[in-house]
């Protein structure tokens, strides 16, 4: 079972210590050199960085999802998507996370061209009533879609002088949605295995499940209770503005 962790610790830690990214779109160097097309090449390279940087850190953070998945299985097989699916929707007394609906909604309406809502599978999950099914779902429609070349780059819509473009800010915002979604996934999948485990983070002896609990709360100044200690949220998550499910 620790070498399983292991790995999921692995594919996160990959993600997250990517630290910058480098992209040209003109792979063949025929790009004309006048300034135009030069401000042309330099928007898209800014666009193109930001989907191969989310790409990554979202590939990253699927693998690790792919392997906690297991845990729902005690490990004794390597599950398909399909099957982390149904088992997180088939879940007695099911009560989602803080903030896991919004969640939801946000990364489908950041990507709604590229996932089919009418899927077979993605249909299933809604009625099951789990907003983890969903989020599955919703997920493995993405990955296959950037697998399968579905999901491109944007295209930025002015540059040059004076240019407020914002589509690269708008293709981060993109895999945001999809990678903290995942992570709720993640989080929720070790918050019904390893509830209990006592983690040395942030505070000594601190549960799986409290821990987890306050990554999703409304930003504030006001502490919450773990366990006999006091947190501050705004310290865990910042601009946290998620309500209760």
């Amino acid at each position: 079972m620790d070498a399983e962790w292991g790995a999921a610790w692995f594919n996160l830690h990959g993600a997250v210590s990517l630290n910058s990214i480098g992209a040209s779109p003109d792979v063949h160097g025929d790009s004309a050199m006048c300034s135009s097309a030069f401000e042309s090449d330099e928007a898209h390279a800014r666009v193109t960085e930001r989907f191969v940087a989310g790409q990554l850190v979202f590939q990253g953070v699927w693998n690790c999802l792919e392997v906690v998945g297991g845990a729902l299985f005690r490990w004794e097989t390597q599950p398909s998507t399909q099957a982390v699916r149904h088992a997180l929707g088939n879940v007695a007394g099911y009560r989602p996370m803080r903030g896991l609906k919004e969640a939801v909604w946000d990364a489908q309406k950041l990507s709604s061209t590229a996932i089919d809502t009418r899927h077979a599978a993605y249909r299933e999950a809604i009625q099951s009533g789990c907003y983890l099914a969903i989020a599955a779902e919703h997920l493995r429609q993405f990955r296959n879609g950037l697998l399968h070349g579905k999901i491109r780059p944007l295209e930025p819509i002015d540059w040059g002088p004076g240019s407020r473009d914002t589509t690269a800010d708008y293709q981060t915002e993109i895999f945001r949605a999809q990678i903290r979604l995942a992570l709720m996934i993640i989080q929720s999948i070790i918050q019904r295995t390893a509830q209990n485990t006592l983690m040395s983070w942030p505070n000594g002896g601190t549960p799986v499940v409290d821990l987890s609990l306050a990554l999703h709360v409304e930003a504030s100044d006001r502490a919450i209770l773990i366990g006999e200690d006091e947190m501050y949220a705004s310290s865990i998550i910042p601009r946290q503005a998620y309500v209760s499910c």
